[in-house]
């Protein structure tokens, strides 16, 4: 009878170590095929760019903000902005819609360290094999892989097909009115887009030099001002790298350019640098809100994008050692468009 339940002890024992060996065993964490399966993988430049072409089913997710990227992202990527600091996704319902955690997922942000934050936090989220980019975005226009800027693909469709053998209209109406007061001079116009102003100004004696992101607004510009027998100089230009050097002109006019708040302050400094002393400054843009119309498409880089609107206290701020001569609003129907005439102590 005593070694029938020694037995059975023996017996009850082994069942217990089988069983908790078992439960051990599953409760160990998956590898190899399965643990590969939810990786995060660091790739440089052509790697990166390589997987992307060789991968039928994937998706390439751009983490930085609108201020950041600046309209600039590779081909097909979608938007979705990470906050490193705070360890979260914006919630952009567009791209929730568009990603899918069991596609190849390629993400990418201005330097590695963001990067792969977002890309563990896809991980945790369910997203099955991440990716992401060594260096930034940086390191992907530094190899010259090809990339969308939204800004020049938005304007030169805008401008496209626009140059019909038509005269140029009439310049805006605050530039006009305080040109006339002006000694003739070189004068700067960033964004000039088809150049009614930059024509309007040599037609005045003006010696112009003007630039904009978009090459087919600067054929037409050209092309008028050879129809209308003046001489312009007309470059290809982001405004935030303003082709100028300092205490060059005698006159810079930005007028309707709606830019990115970073851009704008980069490219305002080296604009107000190029000029002169008591050179003159005039600013012509919309400084409030626009009304909300759930109709209206918003296209960043446009009147539409309430992004983009100009600031006075930002506008003074940055007109240190200048003189404000004159200062406007007038309202229109996207909101109140502020005029400023400045000049250079």
């Amino acid at each position: 009878m005593k070694n029938r339940c020694r037995t059975s002890r023996v017996a009850l024992i082994l069942i217990l170590t089988t069983i908790q060996t078992q439960s051990l065993v599953l409760a160990k964490p998956q590898s190899g095929a399965q643990a590969k399966h939810c990786s995060v993988v660091a790739l440089d430049a052509s790697r990166f760019k390589e997987m992307i072409e060789g991968k039928k089913s994937s998706q390439i997710v751009d983490i930085r903000s609108s201020d950041v990227s600046r309209g600039r992202t590779i081909s097909g990527a979608i938007l979705y902005p990470y906050n490193s600091r705070t360890g979260k996704f914006q919630m952009l319902s567009r791209s929730l819609d568009l990603l899918d955690k069991s596609k190849a997922t390629f993400v990418y942000g201005s330097n590695t360290k963001e990067a792969a934050m977002a890309a563990k936090a896809l991980s945790s989220g369910g997203f099955q094999n991440v990716f992401f980019l060594n260096g930034g975005f940086q390191s992907w226009t530094a190899s010259d892989y090809y990339y969308i800027d939204h800004y020049k693909q938005y304007w030169d469709e805008y401008y496209r097909g626009k140059n019909d053998d038509r005269r140029p209209k009439q310049p805006n109406h605050f530039f006009k009115k305080h040109l006339k007061d002006l000694k003739p001079g070189r004068l700067l116009l960033p964004g000039e887009g088809e150049g009614n102003n930059a024509i309007w100004a040599a037609k005045s004696g003006w010696q112009v030099d003007a630039f904009d992101i978009s090459k087919e607004a600067r054929e037409i510009a050209l092309q008028m001002a050879e129809r209308e027998k003046v001489s312009i100089s007309y470059s290809i230009a982001d405004f935030e790298k303003t082709p100028a050097n300092k205490n060059t002109y005698d006159l810079v006019a930005i007028i309707d350019l709606y830019i990115l708040p970073s851009v704008r302050r980069q490219g305002m400094q080296t604009a107000l640098a190029s000029l002169k002393k008591r050179g003159s400054f005039l600013l012509v843009g919309r400084c409030a809100a626009p009304a909300q119309d759930k109709g209206q498409s918003r296209v960043q880089g446009t009147k539409s994008d309430p992004d983009l609107l100009w600031n006075l206290e930002e506008i003074k701020a940055m007109l240190k050692g200048f003189q404000i001569l004159n200062l406007e609003f007038n309202d229109k129907k996207n909101g109140k468009e502020l005029c400023l005439w400045a000049r250079k102590l």
